[in-house]
């Protein structure tokens, strides 16, 4: 929980950063895609009305890491939570 409070990092970024090394190495390549799952969906309603929606209120969206050699984990980690949260708005 020490780098996740010093460095404003979320439990899911540093997952997801995690992820990205190990398919890295096991994949052996530096260009990696998988899905990250957001909550909140795309719906025809106002924030009112998001009371009376039914059903998973969730989607996955693709997430492409491409790794640096010179990138530290927290500097990783911080790409990856700014990337989801560019990708997240749209």
């Amino acid at each position: 929980h020490d780098i996740e409070k010093k460095q404003g990092l979320t439990s899911s970024s540093i997952f997801q950063s995690a992820l990205s090394i190990v398919l890295h190495q096991y994949l052996q390549t530096n260009d990696l895609t998988f899905g990250v799952v957001i909550s909140g969906r795309a719906i025809n309603t106002s924030a009112t009305d998001i009371d009376s929606a039914v059903g998973l209120l969730a989607c996955t969206l693709p997430l492409r890491v491409k790794l640096a050699k010179v990138e530290s984990f927290v500097e990783l980690s911080q790409k990856i939570q700014n990337h989801i949260n560019d990708i997240s708005q749209h």
